[in-house]
């Protein structure tokens, strides 16, 4: 046997989450959660090699299991605290005696351990060998009963015991030795100290808790109330769609239909739920009953919102602290993107979603630490459920988030994956609740709209606009984090180890969410499956709600005291920031008087003979004239607001294109063809106004109305049916963009070429093939030859074709792309040379592609010297291929 030379300690920590109740000058106080911080120094007593060897891991591997007996629990129902009272002396003394049991047989001692409650407050235990160590607990510890704690109250004097209990284990047994001196010592920041004050009047400042959230939600709502009803009508852009669907729902329901399948007055009718979520609609539903106007139902709707949002916080106080809490609560009133959804976008079901947020996330560290009873976690399975009865996608995002923050957090306290996998399924419970609504939508709903028009409405912004406060004083529709909050973040990454697993797993997630939206990470945004169903900027909700529980809280547990008393001086400088910023937004928080200067255009429009009409305004009107039409003039409307739950959403997003783009021959093609008598021209969106009122006169549109902002123009026709009889086949995204350019082009429903059947194809003079997929090469190729052997014409573009994987360049037909980069523009050689305009430099390089393997070449550029084919033909048959 070798002796041992060394005095070898080993130094390691755990963490602890449970809850107790102790009693406290003579009263039973109430169950409270605890993050109990064990740091022990372990003695290795053996001489054998083997054992001297024993590392990290075998040691937690001991540890672990002890521990996770009282892990997520109430300790006071658990041995040998349902007869010892579990204060943190006690408990450290229990934890020494029980954890050398374990590792005595494999050589370990503890030398020291250390039982921290809080990060400034906590008791140390030394190396003591006695034989009175190795006795039972219960001899020399006050034994106390949930039963007996009751009794407490007629007898206080009982309660000195347990306060008395680590005195008389350190003077008759010399057991504990707890340094008194620098626990007493140990300096505590006056917000600690404060919170402390506060907690010991609990019941008092829950009540003057609640009194100034309701103070703080009249003082920011009062002038919508003050106001109606001369002024009380949204300015957001999605508000008044809503609130004519909930209005539409409320009138079926008084007909006795409680579930209407079908609303009629837009894009040539949709199923009313399969694309929007039903729950907001029946609760503006519900209010509108009540108040009789479904406009004064609206303002209650954002007040209530507001109230159930902000209220909710303040059950975190266990968690956070009951200031923190009290200061999240009132933030949470006027969050910047909170009020900017509710006002500027007018997205009511998303309002919703930001009042229950706070109670989910709540319900979800109950969970966690093991204190939800069933009646909890079956209210968070409801919750979950709602939310995605509320906004699929937002639903969808925050339970995402839960889950993921559930999982990151169990990583870092390194519970069992059986932890994590039950509460992946009580989530997936709240989806499953909702399948009878969810699983129809999915098929023909959400899922169904066209990824290429969806993908207009996702956006991104440069950090410069942001987090500039100064812009939406500007523009009040501006995308605004929050520079505040974005200091509010820094601060919590740079306080990290004062953090505890659940606040460090929050702010990762935070960090991710803001960075999602900035233009810094769009490109491998749009990479992600399901992107175009999970936009960046709805993602912000769940992130603030995250960086608040993540960061705003007063246990700063920095080791050196300068550093701990700067970062309370910085938290206390960012909370009046955050309340000053976000104030800032206050200025979106009101109504508009009755729109007079558009509803005159809509009246002009009704009185003329009609059939549908179109608002052709790049949805900048918004809603407002969907619910004009529709509600007020009882007229269809068939382009405009809302196009993404539409059927015809995919011609709708090509006629906003070549709008923008001033092919105004394309758009109003399709507007006729989508059956539109009326328009509803914004001004200012058309670039060339005299260019569209000729293509209208063409069309037999004539001028009806105008004034500075709209003009209505309206074609004398009754209601008809309109055939188109094209000539040309558009297969892939491609095929979208030169169908403006072209509108002889109809483009099919899949990009997929083996879904058109050849005797479909042969309807066709020509095919033009862009961005094109197949499932199976040869097949899909053997198709189109068969075409060409028919005698139609094919236009290839191998540009956004999936590359080849041997050459991994593109080719079909046995004619392959070779990519080359421009960055100035060259001549093209066709008949005659044809110059280039100059390269937005924000595209460079121009990527193009040169072609191998044409039978004939009619195009051709000069590239360093050499001559490359960009077009020309390949032969197949009776039919040709460019």
């Amino acid at each position: 046997m070798a002796e041992n030379k060394f005095n070898m300690l080993y130094a390691m920590s755990f963490f602890l989450s449970a809850s107790h109740w102790v009693v406290y000058q003579g009263k039973k106080g109430e169950v409270h959660q605890h993050i109990w911080e064990l740091e022990l120094l372990i003695k290795n007593q053996n001489t054998d090699n083997r054992r001297l060897e024993l590392g990290f891991a075998d040691i937690d591997n001991l540890i672990s299991p002890y521990l996770d007996t009282y892990e997520g629990v109430c300790l006071n129902d658990f041995p040998p605290f349902d007869k010892i009272m579990p204060t943190t002396e006690n408990m450290g003394q229990v934890f020494y005696q029980g954890l050398n049991v374990v590792l005595k047989p494999y050589g370990l001692f503890i030398a020291e351990l250390r039982l921290k409650e809080t990060p400034t407050r906590g008791i140390i235990i030394r190396d003591y060998e006695s034989e009175q160590v190795k006795r039972e607990m219960p001899l020399f510890m006050t034994s106390c009963t949930e039963q007996e704690a009751a009794a407490v109250l007629e007898e206080p004097a009982a309660s000195e015991t347990v306060v008395a209990a680590g005195e008389v284990l350190e003077e008759s047994y010399g057991y504990g030795n707890i340094d008194k001196s620098e626990k007493d010592n140990e300096p505590q920041s006056w917000l600690v100290r404060m919170q402390d004050a506060i907690e010991k009047h609990s019941s008092l400042f829950t009540f003057i808790a609640i009194a100034t959230v309701l103070a703080a939600n009249a003082f920011v709502y009062h002038d919508l109330l003050v106001d109606y009803p001369a002024r009380a009508y949204p300015w957001g852009s999605d508000a008044w769609g809503h609130l004519y669907k909930a209005e539409f729902l409320l009138e079926q329901i008084k007909q006795g239909n409680f579930w209407p399948s079908y609303f009629p007055w837009w894009y040539n009718g949709i199923q009313l739920f399969r694309y929007w979520a039903p729950l907001p609609y029946y609760v503006l539903a519900g209010m509108g009953l009540i108040c009789k106007d479904i406009f004064l139902a609206h303002i209650w709707y954002i007040i209530g919102c507001s109230l159930l949002g902000s209220i909710s916080w303040l059950a975190m106080r266990k968690y956070t602290g009951y200031l923190p809490v009290l200061i999240i609560a009132l933030l949470w009133v006027i969050v910047p993107d909170n009020i900017s959804v509710t006002f500027s976008e007018g997205n009511l079901p998303r309002t919703l979603i930001m009042a229950i947020t706070p109670i989910i996330v709540y319900l979800a560290l109950e969970i966690y630490h093991g204190k939800a009873d069933a009646k909890k976690q079956f209210g968070f399975v409801l919750l979950l459920a709602a939310s995605v009865l509320t906004h699929a996608m937002m639903g969808a995002i925050l339970t995402g988030s839960i889950c993921l923050w559930y999982m990151i957090t169990a990583w870092f306290d390194r519970k069992p994956w059986t932890f994590v996998v039950r509460f992946l399924i009580l989530s997936a419970c709240g989806i499953l609740v909702t399948s009878w609504w969810l699983f129809p939508a999915l098929t023909g709903g959400i899922t169904s709209i066209d990824s290429g028009g969806i993908n207009e409405a996702i956006r991104f912004f440069p950090l410069s606009k942001s987090l500039n406060p100064l812009l939406r004083m500007k523009d009040p529709e501006v995308f605004y984090l929050g520079l505040s909050y974005a200091g509010l973040l820094v601060f919590g990454l740079l306080t990290w180890k004062s953090r505890r697993s659940y606040q460090k797993s929050a702010l990762l997630i935070a960090a991710l969410f803001f960075l999602a939206t900035t233009t810094v990470t769009s490109s491998l945004y749009l990479k992600l499956p399901l992107h175009n169903l999970l936009w960046p900027q709805r993602l912000t909700t769940a992130g603030i709600a995250l960086l608040l529980l993540g960061t705003v809280n007063f246990d700063f547990n920095v080791n050196r005291p300068a550093l701990k008393k700067l970062a309370g001086v910085i938290f206390i400088l960012l909370v009046p920031a955050l309340f000053i910023d976000s104030y800032l937004s206050h200025n979106l928080i009101h109504l508009r008087e009755y729109p007079q200067h558009v509803a005159r255009g809509i009246e002009t429009a009704a009185t003329h003979e009609g059939f549908k009409v179109a608002a052709v305004d790049l949805s900048e009107f918004g809603s407002m004239v969907s619910y004009l039409f529709s509600s007020e003039f009882e007229r269809e409307q068939v382009f405009g607001w809302a196009w993404q739950g539409a059927q015809t959403s995919s011609n709708i997003a090509l006629a906003n294109t070549a709008i923008k783009s001033s092919w105004y021959n394309y758009a109003l093609d399709r507007l006729e063809e989508l059956g539109a008598t009326q328009l509803l021209v914004k001004r200012d969106t058309i670039n060339n106004y005299s260019s569209f009122t000729e293509a209208a006169r063409d069309k037999g549109y004539q001028q009806v109305f105008i004034n500075d902002i709209a003009a209505v123009y309206s074609v004398n026709r009754g209601p008809y049916a309109c055939t188109a009889d094209y000539k040309i086949l558009g297969i892939g995204p491609g095929a979208n963009f030169l169908s403006v350019i072209y509108p002889q082009i109809q483009v099919g429903q899949s990009t997929i070429i083996e879904d058109y059947p050849l005797q479909k194809l042969k309807e066709y003079d020509a095919l033009v093939l862009s961005g094109f997929d197949w499932r199976t090469k040869d097949r899909a190729e053997q198709r189109i030859v068969a075409y060409l052997h028919g005698g139609g014409r094919v236009i290839v573009d191998l540009n956004g074709v999936k590359c080849d994987m041997f050459s991994s360049r593109p080719s079909f037909l046995g004619v392959e792309g070779e990519p080359l980069a421009l960055t100035t523009p060259v001549p093209i050689y066709h008949d005659k040379p044809v110059n280039l305009q100059s390269f937005d430099e924000a595209n460079l390089p121009w990527m193009a592609l040169t072609l191998q393997g044409l039978d004939v070449v009619k195009t051709r550029i000069n590239y360093r010297g050499q001559i490359a084919a960009i077009g020309g033909y390949k032969q197949m048959g009776a039919g040709s291929c460019l």
